[in-house]
C-alpha cells in the first residue's frame, strides 16, 4: 500500500513539473527561433548558454568579452547567451535595422 501511494505521489509530482515547465519550454523555443540566425560564440550549451565560457574574475571577464568583440567585428550584431536569455550587441548602425 505504501509503495502504491509513493508511486502515485511521484507520478503527480512529475506531472506538475511537466505542466510548470511547459510554458517555459515553449518560450525558450520561440526565443531560439527568433535569435537563432544571429551570430554567437562557439561552444554554447542549450540551457546554460555561454555561462561556462565566461570567467568569474572581472579582469578576465572583460578580456573574454574583448575576444568575443574581435570575433564579431565582421557582423553588424552579435548574440551572447547568458543562460536562456540572449544578450544582443549592436556594433554598427545597420544592425538596428
Amino acid at each position: 500500500m505504501a509503495l502504491i501511494a509513493f508511486t502515485l505521489l511521484i507520478s503527480i509530482f512529475i506531472i506538475l513539473i511537466i505542466f510548470r515547465l511547459k510554458t517555459w519550454f515553449i518560450r525558450y523555443i520561440k526565443v531560439l527561433k527568433t535569435y537563432g540566425c544571429i551570430p554567437c560564440p562557439r561552444n554554447r550549451l542549450p540551457l546554460l548558454g555561454n555561462l561556462f565560457n565566461l570567467p568569474l574574475d572581472p579582469y578576465q571577464f572583460s578580456q573574454k568579452l574583448d575576444t568575443f568583440y574581435e570575433e564579431s567585428k565582421t557582423t553588424p550584431l552579435y548574440c551572447l547567451w547568458l543562460g536562456t536569455h540572449p544578450l544582443i550587441a549592436f556594433f554598427h548602425p545597420v544592425g538596428l535595422e
